[in-house]
């Protein structure tokens, strides 16, 4: 069964790039950004996480002016779906 996946339009967010590394592991996994906001954000990636799991995020932001930062998060699986993860922010790294 196929879905499609609806954003709240205040939070959605075209697709950035987010590399999700699991803690006590080395991998960086890729995916990408669906939804953000203040207290956490819903991300895709193919790699197997596991609820209530603590990660690490470094997602890639582009400004109007064109300049690239990359922030920082440690945070925690809050939920899944198939390859969807509900990630809540435990604290900023940078």
């Amino acid at each position: 069964m196929s879905y499609k996946l609806r954003a709240h339009p205040r939070y959605q967010t075209p697709k950035m790039p987010v590399m999700v590394r699991p803690q006590g592991t080395f991998v960086w996994h890729k995916g990408s950004v669906l939804n953000l906001s203040s207290g956490g954000m819903m991300l895709h990636t193919a790699a197997a996480l596991v609820m209530r799991q603590t990660v690490e995020l470094e997602v890639s932001t582009t400004d109007k002016d064109g300049k690239k930062t990359l922030r920082k998060y440690k945070a925690t699986i809050a939920w899944k779906k198939n390859q969807l993860y509900g990630v809540k922010f435990n604290s900023k790294l940078s």
